[in-house]
């Protein structure tokens, strides 16, 4: 049987009817939730989905429930490309960072070992692949929003005001907006965002704080140190000692 996840029909037999009973359906229900929630930045949703789904597998036999499991976590990163290269132009690092996760969850030889890699999974998923204005349906204004914030997210004079005046509209009007669709002031998604980016820097990047800092057009180290701790209650050299090292 083709669709939109390959041939599955000769591994029909590894599913249970009562658990399974339809792969493609099954796929395609988790995978609606998770992109909901990609698009609100909602990442321990995500992660308890993931765990959901591979908790489940574990109720079929080992070396059906790994295939299962990396059937999906493929399909997931694909279909996800998918939908955002239909939408505008994928940058070519976040296709290439794509089929290199999949190549990295082939590596994991059980259930355990993908429920392990879940929290960074997400993150690579949130962060190196997914862009918010490429998934999100909805009203073409907050599309637009996204893209010029995704594209601005690194600029000092990143602001609701700045968004709203290349959309020609109030930014009431854009505030309305936002909590309509993504439930969250556009503000606070500048900052989530931002935050986001920045902690993703410190994770994966040998960079010291200071080339961070001017990367997301703080100026002052200060400004910086305070922006972040507002978001995360550390430091940005808290973060790294608690999360990094």
């Amino acid at each position: 049987m083709e669709n939109n996840y390959g041939t599955i029909e000769d591994e029909r037999c590894v599913t249970d009817s009562s658990l399974l009973y339809d792969l493609s359906q099954t796929f395609y229900t988790y995978e609606e939730k998770i992109v909901t929630h990609l698009q609100k930045g909602e990442l321990k949703d995500i992660e308890s989905i993931l765990l959901d789904f591979c908790l489940k597998t574990l109720q079929l036999p080992e070396e059906h429930s790994v295939f299962i499991t990396r059937l999906f976590f493929s399909s997931l990163i694909t279909n996800i490309i998918r939908k955002q290269n239909k939408r505008g132009v994928l940058p070519s690092n976040a296709l290439a960072r794509g089929y290199e996760l999949i190549r990295e969850l082939e590596q994991w030889k059980s259930i355990s070992e993908y429920m392990l890699h879940i929290p960074n999974f997400v993150e690579t998923l949130k962060h190196d692949i997914t862009l918010d204005h490429l998934l999100f349906k909805g009203d073409p204004l907050i599309e637009e929003a996204l893209a010029i914030i995704y594209h601005n997210l690194r600029s000092k004079d990143l602001s609701v005001n700045a968004v709203a005046k290349k959309l020609d509209v109030s930014t009431t009007h854009l505030s309305n907006l936002f909590k309509k669709h993504l439930s969250i002031t556009p503000s606070d998604y500048i900052t989530q965002e931002k935050i986001s980016a920045i902690i993703h820097d410190l994770k994966h990047s040998s960079d010291s704080l200071h080339t961070i800092r001017k990367r997301f057009g703080f100026q002052n180290h200060s400004h910086f140190i305070q922006f972040f701790k507002k978001s995360t209650n550390l430091t940005p050299l808290q973060y790294i000692q608690q999360h990094v090292y």
